[in-house]
């Protein structure tokens, strides 16, 4: 075999056809002819490969994996949400400084918590804006108390309020509440050397607002109650201009209710409490039960006591027309209507066919409370008539004995009355209607 001369260039290769080549161009193989020829390269980008997807990039951003789309999608910026894990205290600040008693400031560097010794001590602890806890003189935590004390001459106060320069500022509301799940709480000013003590107002009353009134809120179905706890305080109240009793309104001179039912005492003694009721206008009444306006006096349920006494007066004419038997109903229940409970009374007198005015007056004493409690009275009748005529009287005045016809509940009954029936054909006039009830 004959020896070949070296192949020296690409286009001296049998299976190589150059023409004419280009700069970048390359050898790509064409399989018409087997042979590498000389051509430009396919042009491409990465959002052309068919495992990837490209929306709109941005700066900074990169290619993440997606296994449930099984593409390359580009993501970013990254947040710090998308870290996982410990993050290695290398990337922040290399690591200089860091240790296991050292922190991350927010300045960027690692540094050690202040230290320092702290005594022990009953006082509550305060900053003293340098970063170091000191104790609060004088105030101290003594379980179960929350303590001031000092000694020597001094003052303080204890505030409680809205510290802005907002007039009117209504939007938060300053209050000392006393919270506890016991069966009570107080608010007690206490000392041996005290001459006196109270709640102290800054324009120095022992309970005052300076701007205005003092407004103390009872929740409904309650009552503000004065009582005697072991020796901190009696039941004593001093008003030194009297009591008003009203709404807030200032044109109010005094129209509520002030509810003494069980009594009071003055110096001592027992005082009787007075209600009564008188009508306004005249009431006819027919051959029907009507209950007489001005008659009833509302005492309240369970307010009733023994030896309450319960009195009406009124005045009645009548025509020539009614000849019946004419009743006379002392009631007590809750409607102050003829549905009351009969208690005392029931048929008086035979009317005769002449004209008559008669005076009445009731007398009740309660004797006994309770579910059956019980009374008795008396009535006065005095009339114009001739004896046995008009209402149908035996004398010019009769005095009449009533007993008991029936028990009443005082813990549910609230209201006595008195009802008058003038029988069949019965026309008169009732003018004033005067009652009282005292306990």
């Amino acid at each position: 075999m004959s020896n070949r001369p070296p192949v020296t260039s690409l286009s001296n290769l049998t299976d190589v056809s150059i023409t004419s080549p280009t700069n970048q161009q390359g050898l790509l193989y064409n399989s018409g002819t087997t042979k590498w020829t000389n051509q430009s390269i396919p042009a491409g980008t990465l959002a052309g490969l068919t495992d990837v997807t490209i929306g709109t990039p941005a700066d900074t951003q990169l290619l993440q994996y997606s296994s449930a789309s099984s593409e390359w999608i580009n993501y970013g910026p990254l947040n710090f949400t998308d870290l996982a894990g410990n993050i290695a205290t290398t990337q922040m600040a290399s690591g200089s400084g860091a240790s296991a008693t050292t922190y991350w400031r927010g300045d960027g560097t690692w540094a050690s918590p202040p230290t320092g010794a702290v005594a022990f001590t009953t006082n509550l602890l305060m900053g003293d804006n340098a970063g170091n806890a000191i104790s609060a003189d004088g105030v101290n935590l003594v379980s179960p108390q929350f303590q001031y004390l000092k000694n020597g001459n001094f003052q303080t106060l204890f505030v409680v309020g809205n510290n802005d320069s907002t007039p009117g500022d209504t939007s938060t509301t300053a209050g000392l509440t006393l919270n506890t799940s016991g069966t009570s709480g107080q608010l007690v000013a206490m000392g041996p050397n005290l001459t006196s003590s109270g709640i102290v107002a800054a324009n120095s009353l022992w309970l005052a607002n300076t701007p205005g009134d003092i407004a103390i809120t009872v929740p409904t179905g309650k009552s503000l109650k004065i009582s005697t706890v072991s020796t901190l305080y009696t039941e004593r109240m001093r008003f030194g201009s009297g009591i008003v009793v009203g709404s807030s309104s200032a044109a109010d001179s005094g129209t509520g209710t002030v509810n003494v039912t069980s009594g009071y005492y003055v110096n001592g003694n027992r005082q009787s409490i007075i209600m009564s009721n008188a009508s306004t206008s005249g009431v006819s009444p027919t051959n029907t039960d009507v209950y007489l306006a001005g008659s009833s006096i509302v005492i309240g349920a369970g307010n009733w006591a023994a030896g309450g006494q319960y009195k009406c007066r009124f005045e009645i004419v009548k025509t020539a027309a009614s000849t019946a038997v004419w009743t006379l109903n002392i009631r007590v229940g809750t409607a102050g209507t003829t549905a009351d409970t009969l208690i005392i009374g029931g048929n008086m007198f035979t009317q005769t066919a002449a004209v008559d005015t008669m005076i009445v007056d009731i007398n009740v004493n309660i004797r006994t409370i309770g579910a059956s409690a019980t009374s008795a009275g008396n009535i006065l009748l005095s009339h114009t008539a001739a004896n046995n005529a008009g209402y149908g009287l035996p004398t010019q005045v009769a005095p009449l004995a009533t007993a008991q016809v029936a028990t009443f509940n005082s813990t549910t009954a609230t209201t006595i009355g008195v009802s008058f029936n003038g029988g069949t054909s019965h026309s008169g006039n009732v003018s004033t209607v005067q009652a009282s009830y005292m306990q």
